[in-house]
């Protein structure tokens, strides 16, 4: 979810810089913690089950379903060139999110490249992530 991967992000006019969310909430506090800056955010944000469900790979399949329909239907592959988290989110929330969506890339065999190597706000090489490197390599 943008909220997530972006928290914080100063680029955003509606975002709060100073918002810090973790990764694993349900449906529910997703939505709660969209309200306050767009209802067009807590109208957009999908919920494959019960709101009280926590996110799982389950939202990201569901995100590119049609995508995944369409390749299969056309034998083309599929590709995401930019994914990632902002420096802001903590490290653990970080391996578990690239852990989760990473799920889904592999069943349906989506290519994909990190955004972004180095600095720009979700550097994957970046000092902030050296005590979790080995781990988040695993989900690339």
């Amino acid at each position: 979810p943008l909220i997530f991967t972006h928290q914080g992000a100063p680029w955003i006019d509606v975002m709060p810089h100073d918002l810090r969310l973790p990764f694993k909430m349900t449906y529910k506090q997703y939505k709660d913690a969209c309200r306050p800056i767009s209802e067009n955010w807590v109208r957009d944000f999908f919920v494959p089950g019960s709101e009280d469900d926590m996110i799982d790979s389950t939202y990201f399949e569901e995100q590119f379903k049609s995508a995944i329909d369409a390749a299969e239907k056309n034998n083309a592959p599929l590709y995401c060139g930019e994914y990632g988290v902002i420096e802001l989110a903590e490290n653990k929330d970080v391996i578990e999110w690239f852990k989760t969506i990473n799920e889904v890339f592999t069943k349906y065999n989506i290519g994909r490249a990190a955004w972004s190597y180095r600095r720009m706000d979700f550097g994957i090489s970046d000092s902030r992530l050296d005590s979790v490197r080995d781990e988040l390599l695993k989900y690339l």
